[in-house]
């Protein structure tokens, strides 16, 4: 299957690629510090990662190509720092975005044709304190949406109509926690949470928005690394048995399995085979773990054993992108 890699870097040189399934360059643009991707549809959204200011850009996939290509339509700009995710309700036309530098979470309208609309929703997220908010995902299930603030230690969820979201309740994780990225099991309505400060995969019960639970914490780290790691993204195969943490720091992968309640119960790590691994993904129907080493700038593709779930020791294959960042298969 073809799939895109975004990274940092200037918008003089191609830093959105698109390699086919023999790491073929099929097509690519440039736009300043795309350090994520989202895609809605035939719509393809970029971040612009800023310390003063934030941009998304958008792209209309081309019809009239012989592969998968992508027009660039529309770029705007917003007042939260260091955007780093986003998240399409493709249904409804609107984007959810998550500003690590300076907590705001905002929603954004656009169009089929690509064009942004009205900016829905953009507000800092705060805890009553002065404590400073980063904001680093926010995921749209629904009616909801779920947005973790990373130094608040929060999960906030809102309810939403038409993309304008109400605050309707708040989960307070332990402190020093620091939850970066979440992923939603809908079957058992759970939420697996990577933890950036204290290295840990936390299940989130949410069967009940009006009350979300924290029902399990595990760490990510062998017990005998003694240097520093924070954890990062993680990835769930389709059939919802296995679970994959990442470790910047330690640059490892974590693996666990998930039981038929959906529960994790920690199996083994691998090295990823690379320095800082910022993002994995599961691609070519799970068959590879694929992970993003920023530091090294290199995204490396791990075989999977299909039987057990485990990472093979060596890489498959390894494509070179300097400052790498995200991974996303389309």
């Amino acid at each position: 299957m073809p799939y895109l890699i975004s990274g940092y870097g200037p918008d003089d040189h191609s830093n959105i690629t698109l390699y086919d399934s023999q790491d073929v360059p099929l097509w690519s643009s440039s736009i300043p510090n795309p350090s994520f991707l989202c895609q809605a549809g035939n719509l393809l959204f970029a971040v612009g990662e800023f310390e003063d200011y934030c941009t998304v850009t958008s792209f209309l996939q081309d019809s009239s190509s012989s592969h998968p290509s992508w027009k660039k339509i529309d770029t705007i700009r917003l007042k939260g720092t260091c955007l780093c995710h986003l998240h399409a309700m493709e249904k409804e036309h609107f984007l959810a975005g998550s500003c690590w530098g300076d907590g705001t979470f905002f929603t954004l309208s656009y169009d089929e044709t690509g064009h942004f609309g009205d900016i829905l929703y953009e507000e800092q997220q705060t805890d009553g304190s002065d404590k400073q908010s980063r904001v680093h995902c926010a995921l749209i299930i629904d009616s909801f949406i779920y947005v973790v603030n990373i130094e608040l230690d929060l999960i906030i969820c809102y309810r939403q109509k038409n993309g304008i979201p109400e605050e309707y309740s708040r989960l307070k994780l332990p402190e020093g926690t620091g939850p970066r990225h979440i992923y939603a099991n809908k079957t058992h309505k759970l939420f697996y949470c990577v933890t950036e400060y204290s290295s840990q995969l936390l299940t989130i019960d949410y069967s009940n928005p009006e009350k979300m639970q924290l029902v399990q914490a595990q760490p990510l780290l062998d017990p005998e690394f003694s240097g520093e790691s924070f954890g990062s993204t993680l990835a769930v195969t389709k059939d919802q048995k296995h679970l994959y943490a990442a470790n910047r720091g330690e640059n490892t992968i974590a693996h666990f399995l998930l039981d038929e309640e959906g529960m994790p119960t920690y199996c083994d790590r691998t090295s990823c085979l690379g320095d800082w691994p910022r993002h994995i993904s599961l691609t070519d129907e799970d068959r590879f773990l694929v992970s993003a080493n920023q530091k090294s700038g290199t995204v490396v593709f791990l075989e999977r054993e299909t039987a057990t779930g485990k990472i093979k020791e060596k890489a498959f294959r390894t494509i070179h992108q300097s400052d790498v960042s995200f991974l996303m298969e389309i």
